[in-house]
């Protein structure tokens, strides 16, 4: 049997999947499809998982264009609903090098809903990821909760503290952690954490009884504190060399793509952090969010002993 029959067979058995925000995000000269919870779905998908993403698009161009990006990419788009407010955009402006961010409020993907097949579908969930940002609207929340009730138990719940100005309630952020399993967060959104609940990483590990806190910090790799009181530390691989410009966009996205796919296989903390690095490196190297790999790049991911 080929490799690509054995890591086919693996990973599809493993469903998996995304709720939040699909968008466009608007630079100056081109945009390109984003949002976290998206991001996550679609590496997950070019790693053979059985992914799904939970979202709303408007039905209006914009809506029209990602929709047929996502058929092309063969990702999943049975839970997008359309509706018919406009679908989100991002404006992403510089001023002297830095990122400016403009998030456009009440647009589709604030307005998930659940279509009944899918209750029964993720009833099966080997995993759910979602973020804080979709969590602005009231409407989302209640949609979250419910999927979160007819999750089975065995399934483990990720979550990513996506934080966004001023998107950011307090209690929704508290929730949101207890009702994970695993939490990622880079290093400015784990200082808001640690002041909101006055707790040092492994101690929050314990309090809210988590498998593992994630911790990215950029060039200088990412930290993992796990329910065993372990501090694992993976530094930043080498961006390889391509004939592509890289962007950096969706790199934090991919790494916990990778996490989250490894983490249900069993493997031992220090190599799922090795493989979903190297993943991340090679998507810095590329343009946009979600850059197609090739099968060298899945191999090492899912080289399962």
């Amino acid at each position: 049997m080929s490799f690509n029959q054995v890591t086919r067979d693996v990973s599809t058995a493993k469903q998996i999947f995304s709720f939040g925000e699909i968008l466009w995000d608007q630079f100056p000269s081109y945009r390109i499809a984003g949002g976290s919870p998206f991001n996550v779905a679609a590496h997950l998908h070019f790693l053979g998982y059985d992914s799904h993403l939970i979202s709303a698009l408007g039905n209006d161009e914009a809506g029209r264009d990602l929709l047929d990006l996502v058929h092309g990419m063969g990702l999943s788009s049975t839970y997008v609903c359309q509706n018919e407010l406009p679908s989100g955009l991002v404006n992403i402006r510089f001023s002297e090098g830095e990122p400016a961010y403009t998030i456009e409020e009440d647009v589709a993907w604030d307005y998930i809903g659940i279509q009944d097949v899918l209750i029964g579908k993720i009833s099966s969930a080997n995993a759910f990821v979602f973020a804080s940002l979709a969590q602005r609207s009231e409407m989302n929340v209640q949609t979250l909760k419910k999927l979160m009730d007819h999750l089975p138990a065995q399934a483990t719940v990720i979550f990513d503290c996506n934080l966004r100005p001023p998107f950011i309630d307090d209690e929704k952020l508290k929730l949101s952690i207890e009702w994970s399993d695993i939490v990622k967060c880079n290093e400015g959104e784990w200082e808001f954490i640690q002041e909101l609940f006055d707790l040092d990483a492994l101690e929050l590990v314990e309090e809210a009884q988590l498998e593992a806190l994630l911790i990215t910090k950029g060039e200088k790799g990412a930290t993992v504190f796990t329910c065993d009181g372990l501090e694992i530390h993976q530094s930043a691989m080498a961006i390889p060399k391509t004939n592509q410009i890289g962007d950096f966009v969706g790199v934090g996205d991919a790494f916990l793509a990778v996490i989250t796919a490894l983490y249900l296989h069993n493997l031992e903390w220090p190599e799922i952090l090795e493989r979903a690095a190297r993943y991340a490196a090679w998507v810095a190297s590329q343009r946009g969010g979600t850059p197609h790999p090739p099968e060298a790049v899945t191999r090492a991911v899912l080289a399962f002993k």
